[in-house]
């Protein structure tokens, strides 16, 4: 099975900065079809946040045979996140809604800051 590779809108970050993660578990059979589906949806994301101040980057991983989809954007600071983030174009009921039609065991978002790696 191919692993679909990160998705970047400029090179990764090393510096602390705020993360955006969707963690959406899966079924082995139906994780291809997720995983494309998560990957256009951080694509759209990427299209309309590339432009704005403190976006960084947007990456998908699946890593081996896990059966967890981790989906992140990267930005500079949480108030960057919180000026450019309007719920009402970015996450909508449809996309969880369509993922979980798909097979997607669980759909979770969280956020938080990130550690400087020396």
């Amino acid at each position: 099975m191919t692993q679909p590779g990160p998705i970047h809108a400029h090179t990764c970050v090393d510096n602390p900065h705020f993360v955006l993660q969707i963690e959406i578990d899966v079924t082995p059979q139906q994780r291809p079809h997720i995983a494309a589906k998560l990957g256009d949806y951080l694509e759209h994301l990427q299209q309309l946040f590339h432009l704005h101040p403190g976006y960084l980057a947007s990456e998908l991983h699946a890593e081996g045979e896990s059966q967890r989809l981790i989906g992140r954007l990267h930005w500079r600071r949480r108030e960057d996140w919180e000026a450019a983030w309007d719920c009402r174009h970015a996450a909508s009921d449809l996309f969880a809604d369509s993922l979980l039609k798909l097979g997607a065991r669980s759909i979770r978002f969280g956020s938080g800051e990130t550690e400087h790696s020396a």
